[in-house]
């Protein structure tokens, strides 16, 4: 196929839009060891330092990993068809993360090996789509189409970055890439047996459950059979029956999905809900230019799926892409050419429609046709320059197409592993702090460790500061322990314990942990980020060390469910008309409480017929949701802070206050030894 007289042959007589594709219908043995060649380079490139390069996780990843991990011990029949948490998410990665996670154990290198496996299959993907789709682009060189497809996807940064996170993007472009392979086979042939129409079913089916863009897919194939119908009619009679068969099967493996859709409308709706609220029709223009000017000039500002507003396309893909665009658009109604505008079209929509577009994961779709399209406008080059001094220009232009698509993986490789490398958005975006914290907590001497501050606000249950500090704590066998240093501290009576604290994450430290540690050395900086300030500090606690509350006004009230209070502290310690009142609780807890209670605090005073009358008060749960309930340990005191509105007109006679818990589902009270209203009453109150 490369050989002079074939090149001549080839073009004989020919003017360039003339130029027909004389290439063999099956890849020689060259080819073979070149893309053999390519897929260990994406090996390479998916994996070198996937477990610790970014050396964290990003917050969709932590929660992958996850419900991961919850699925290892639930029988496969429970297994859900839809996540609810985190905006919503199919199945189908963390299934097979769950998979890894049983055959591996958890660790990061688990939560990214699906994302990046698909990232190295879609090398050889690609580059069978590209050989399936070129007889229907008139390409010249099939074979070289489909292995500088291939290529064209390792020179893209989009891809290389996409592949080293553990989200779902990467598996839907797998089952995209191949499906249209499939149907591309399918549809070049005689009509084929019934089980190739069921794998192409199949593949549609299950890419509904990997990732949103998927519902996308039919559009595309019902614009290509549009076409085709106005074009070959009878070819797409003989395939009929194939293609009724291919729908049922997708329909019937979609059906559980589409089952919990119909019983859970807004879990179908509420992502796109949320990324398309707001969007006008001047913001879809402006999308619309962003989105068309990601690929040369200025692309997604985020630090995780690229360098932030880097192009798709570097200066080395930039000219093949445009030419092969032009090509397409030349006579764009050519079922080929169709194909890959309609596919990239289609797929970058996800980002038009939305917020902070360009988007490179909400387009990933796109990145399928954007190496065909790179692909196509290469081998068109070389193709051209077979035209010239009879073919003598061929080899060189393939030695420069070559030399062109490699440069793109140098660049990309050098990108992602040096220029990323050193960023200082890393720290941030891939939150390694919480790896460091991870590294330091002493796993061999049992040692609790405490993480401060916690979002109560978080989407996730638990309302943990970041996913991230959960499983890469549970990766070392530690159960991670929360609280907040603002309004609740969990303080370890007699074990071990570090404590670390996010200290360009919170505004203050009011209850100032270190004081009730006098024999222990003052927190000191632990974690930096990359320019060299610190994240968070640390502060240890041995086995046995003394632990005073200096603050504590003795007070000891006995409750159910496991806890005690020890006593209060009032700041001010008179009570003063239209002002705030701190209170500070001390909780002793003797056994985990059974479930989340919500305290009240109540200002009270003896009305003129001798019963408490209520003045002010308010009910919340322990530190705002930050200290649930369910997560005090036995030998922990809580040191818990609330603030009361005293009203302007206090009357005459004595003030109280009342605390105590009660279950929210139902409104009854945690039982109080010797009260008979199931409240601590502290008073008379100094006024």
């Amino acid at each position: 196929i490369f050989s002079r007289s074939n090149i001549l042959q080839m073009t004989k007589n020919l003017r360039p839009h003339e130029v027909k594709r004389v290439a063999p219908e099956k890849f020689n043995r060259a080819s073979w060891l070149v893309l053999a060649g390519l897929t260990a380079l994406a090996v390479a490139m998916r994996f070198y330092r996937l477990g610790d390069f970014p050396d964290g996780l990003h917050y969709d990843e932590a929660l992958n990993g996850l419900d991961a991990l919850s699925l290892v011990s639930v029988p496969l029949t429970d297994w859900p068809v839809f996540f609810d948490q985190n905006n919503g998410r199919e199945p189908l990665f963390i299934w097979l993360s769950s998979i890894v996670h049983v055959l591996f154990g958890p660790s990061m290198w688990a939560v990214r090996f699906i994302s990046a496996c698909s990232g190295v299959l879609l090398v050889p993907a690609l580059a069978w789509l590209a050989w399936q789709v070129a007889p229907f682009l008139s390409v010249r060189n099939r074979q070289l189409f489909a292995l500088w497809c291939a290529t064209a996807f390792l020179g893209l940064l989009w891809g290389q970055m996409s592949a080293r996170i553990g989200v779902r993007a990467n598996l839907f472009v797998l089952l995209e890439t191949v499906l249209l392979a499939v149907m591309w086979k399918n549809w070049q042939h005689k009509p084929p047996a019934l089980i190739t129409w069921i794998l192409t079913g199949t593949l549609m089916g299950l890419s509904f459950y990997s990732y949103l863009p998927a519902r996308l897919l039919p559009l595309i194939f019902v614009l290509f059979l549009g076409a085709v119908w106005l074009q070959e009619r009878p070819r797409v009679s003989g395939h009929l029956p194939g293609l009724l068969c291919s729908l049922v099967v997708a329909l019937l493996i979609v059906s559980p999905l589409g089952i919990y859709f119909l019983q859970n409308p807004l879990s179908f709706s509420t992502r796109i809900g949320q990324v398309t609220t707001g969007i006008a029709r001047q913001d879809v223009f402006d999308n619309l230019g962003a989105v068309l000017g990601m690929f040369l000039f200025s692309g997604d500002a985020s630090s995780i799926f690229n360098l932030p507003s880097r192009p798709v396309l570097d200066p080395f893909l930039a000219l093949p892409f445009l030419i092969g665009l032009g090509l397409a658009l030349q006579k764009f109604w050519e079922l080929g050419r169709l194909f890959l505008l309609a596919g990239l079209g289609m797929m970058l929509l996800p980002t038009v429609l939305s917020d902070h577009a360009p988007h490179f994961l909400r387009a990933i779709g796109a990145l399928p046709f954007t190496a065909l399209l790179i692909a196509y406008g290469a081998e068109s080059l070389a193709g051209y320059a077979a035209l010239f001094q009879e073919g003598r220009l061929y080899r060189p232009a393939l030695a420069v197409g070559w030399a062109t698509l490699c440069g793109a993986i140098a660049l990309t490789g050098w990108t992602y592993f040096g220029v990323l490398h050193s960023s200082a958005r890393m720290f941030y975006a891939w939150t390694v702090g919480y790896s460091q914290i991870a590294r330091y907590i002493d796993v061999a001497n049992e040692t609790r460790g405490y993480i401060s501050p916690r979002d109560a606000n978080s989407p996730y249950t638990g309302a943990r500061p970041h996913p991230s500090a959960d499983y890469l704590l549970m990766v070392r066998g530690i159960t991670p322990q929360y609280h907040d240093e603002r309004t609740c501290l969990r303080v370890a009576l007699k074990d071990s314990a570090q404590y670390f604290s996010l200290v360009r994450m919170a505004d203050t430290h009011p209850l100032h942990l270190d004081s009730y540690f006098p024999d222990t050395t003052p927190p000191h900086p632990t974690v930096f980020d990359d320019s060299g300030k610190y994240w968070a500090t640390e502060l240890r606690k041995e086995e046995g060390a003394p632990v005073v509350f200096p603050e504590m006004h003795p007070f000891h009230a006995k409750l159910a469910d496991g806890i005690d209070l020890n006593g209060y502290r009032l700041s001010p310690d008179n009570i003063q008309p239209e002002s705030l009142l701190n209170v500070r609780f001390f909780w002793h807890v003797k056994h985990t409480p059974s479930q989340d209670y919500t305290l009240f605090l109540h200002l009270l005073h003896i009305n003129e017929e001798g019963l408490f009358e209520q003045l002010a008060g308010f009910d919340h749960p322990p530190g705002n949701g930050a200290c649930p309930m369910t997560e005090w340990l036995p030998g922990e005191m809580i040191v818990h802070e609330a603030e009361l509105l005293v009203p302007t007109n206090l009357p005459l006679g004595d003030l109280f206050l009342a605390v105590g818990f009660y279950t929210p589902s139902n409104g009854l009270r945690m039982p109080v030894s010797l009260s008979a209203d199931d409240h601590v009453l502290i008073g008379p109150l100094l006024r």
